[in-house]
Order: structure tokens, then sequence, then C-alpha cells
């Protein structure tokens, strides 16, 4: 029924490219580096990486807009519409459509209030049901469908978040591709590889969080290719 909505995607990734293979000792290093990495949202670098990430975000949101993409937030106490990451492929397939669950709700596992000064939660100028969304929730949404959808319908395991920000990545300027690889790869990396990893792999419905923080990567951790 939606294959209108989806003619248009770009390729996947050529095979060579798209084989993940996690070595955990690539995810401590980048869990390191995000761990040692500072929350400088005022820093002239993380603002202008993070606002083309944020307004080149807002463009690929557009068109699923344009598609007849339909989005519906997941309310309060609802839990979650997806068992696994199969019912949110199936979602967009059949129905054109993606639940998302909304930043105010939880955003990592920081306590209220903190770095509330950070660039992901600034308005956008996107509505749904009459409420404006936030740059954190435009991206959670367009990257499950351009990361994990079109990144071969991947998981949101190790693997598949890998590959989500591999295949996203195309997406985007080589700028907006450090405030990316912040969120996804970062993140991703210090919750399966960090401090709380072993517990986070074995228990992931107790998942901790990485805490939310607007800065970049050094270049040695951009510039290598991780979990090849």
């Amino acid at each position: 029924m939606y294959k209108a909505i989806l003619k248009n995607i770009k390729p996947d990734l050529p095979h060579s490219d798209n084989a993940v293979n996690i070595n955990p000792e690539h995810g401590r290093k980048i869990a390191d580096a995000y761990e040692q990495m500072e929350h400088q949202p005022n820093h002239p670098h993380v603002k202008e990486a993070y606002n083309s990430l944020i307004s080149e975000t807002g463009k690929q949101f557009q068109d699923m807009v344009d598609s007849g993409f339909k989005f519906s937030a997941i309310k309060q106490g609802q839990g979650n519409p997806y068992k696994t990451s199969k019912d949110l492929h199936k979602d967009i397939e059949e129905n054109g459509h993606l639940w998302f669950f909304p930043t105010d709700q939880g955003f990592g596992s920081q306590e209220e209030g903190q770095n509330n000064d950070h660039p992901m939660l600034q308005t956008t100028s996107f509505n749904l049901g009459g409420k404006s969304l936030l740059a954190n929730d435009v991206f959670r949404i367009v990257h499950d469908y351009r990361g994990h959808y079109l990144g071969d319908k991947s998981s949101f395991g190790p693997k598949g978040e890998h590959r989500a920000f591999l295949q996203h990545k195309q997406d985007f300027s080589p700028l907006a591709q450090k405030a990316l690889a912040t969120e996804t790869m970062g993140q991703n990396n210090w919750v399966n590889w960090g401090p709380h990893g072993e517990n986070n792999r074995q228990n992931p419905h107790e998942t901790v969080y990485a805490d939310q923080k607007a800065g970049l990567l050094p270049d040695h951790i951009l510039s290598k290719d991780w979990h090849k």
C-alpha cells in the first residue's frame, strides 16, 4: 500500500560496507571517548555541527511528511507499541506510520533539568497534535526510518545500531556527521560497552542510557572504521 512512499529511497549500502562485525574493543574505545567528552553546547564548533544536524534532519523529516508518512507519539504509560524492531519495520511498510517515544518522557538516564541547554531540546517548526516537536523528536523519527529501516531493517542491538549509524551517515554533510556520531555511535557504544554495558546487554529492559551531552568526539574516533 505504501510502496509510493518508499520508492524514492536511497539504495542500501554496497555489500562491502554493509558488514558490521561487533568488536568489543572498538566499542570500549568509542565508549571511553564519549565518557571523556565534555558537554559544550556553546562551543562554536559544537553549535555549528548540531545546527547542521538539526537543519538537515528537518529536511529529511519534511520529505517524509510530503511522502505521506504519519506519526504518533507514545502516550505516558502506554508502553512501546513495537515489541521488536520487526514490528516497527512492518508498520512502516504496511501503514506508512511510525510511533515515537517523546523526548519530554525521557532524554537519556540523566536527572531532570541536567544539561537542559542541549541543542536537541530546542523546538522546531513541526507540530503534531497542536504540540511543537523538539529537534530530538524529529531526529528519533527520521533515524528510525532512514537509519534503521533503510539500514537493512536493522535491530536496536549493538550491531543494528551501528548499522543504522552507517546508513544514516550517508544522508548528512561532513559537518552534521560529527554531531550524528555523538548522538548515535557515541551514545550507543557507551550503552553497550561502557560502565553499564554488560548489564545493558543482558537486561535491555533495565538499560542505563548515556548522559545526553552536546560535544564532538575526537578526530581519531571519527576518522576510523569501527566494527567492520
